[in-house]
């Protein structure tokens, strides 16, 4: 009897399986083995513990588990494990773990991917609500309100000056009077610095919005 002294390699063959090609190399393997076994096509469970380097329990166990097929022999009474069935039976069985392996390790490594974005985006939220930062979206609005109040600002220039120019005949007087008039105008609008208020008002704004939102689609 040929006794698989490392099915731990046959193991890790299936297992690694994840990187691409090993499992051809199990499947040689096994069939390896049921070549060398072929001088008996039924051992008992203590031949199948010595042939696998496994625990006779184990063996018993995997039977239960599908993983090993037992027949009765022709002229037989008691059952014993087909060697070439149960080797196939416990080579899926490998591949089978290795599956589910590689499955729970996707899974974790994506649940940890959604952690991560989730921590992300609270911290996000978090500096937003504190002012850290800000959406763009908010950033497009006010820039958008500064520019109608700047185009309100040199609109106005024309009826503020109107009746210092109808009283001015003198070009150089004119020129500084429209001169004097864009300086006021562009100092006024400077003086309107960043007001994290008006960012977070926004930010409010958009919570009643989803609140909403939320409401309706209740």
């Amino acid at each position: 009897m040929v006794k698989l002294h490392a099915i731990d390699d046959v193991s890790r063959a299936f297992i690694d399986g994840r990187g691409g090609g090993a499992p051809f190399e199990a499947w040689m393997m096994l069939i390896e083995i049921m070549t060398k076994a072929a001088n008996s096509n039924y051992y008992t469970a203590e031949q199948m513990a010595k042939l696998l380097g496994l625990s006779v329990r184990r063996v018993q166990q995997l039977r239960s588990e599908g993983a090993m097929v037992t027949e009765v022999p022709e002229g037989e009474t008691s059952p014993r494990y087909n060697v070439v069935r149960s080797l196939l039976a416990y080579c899926k069985h490998l591949q089978s773990k290795a599956d589910t392996t590689n499955a729970n390790t996707r899974i974790k490594a994506a649940e940890a991917d959604v952690k991560e974005k989730k921590a992300a985006l609270l911290d996000i939220e978090l500096r937003k609500r504190n002012g850290e930062v800000h959406e763009a979206r908010h950033v497009a609005t006010l820039i958008d309100g500064m520019i109608v109040e700047a185009k309100g600002a040199f609109l106005g220039i024309p009826g503020r000056i109107a009746v210092d120019l109808a009283n001015c005949d003198n070009p150089a007087e004119t020129a500084q009077i429209v001169r004097r008039a864009i300086c006021d105008a562009m100092s006024d609008l400077s003086e309107r610095k960043y007001d994290p208020d008006r960012f977070r008002q926004l930010v409010e704004e958009d919570g009643d919005i989803n609140a909403d939102l939320a409401e309706d689609d209740d």
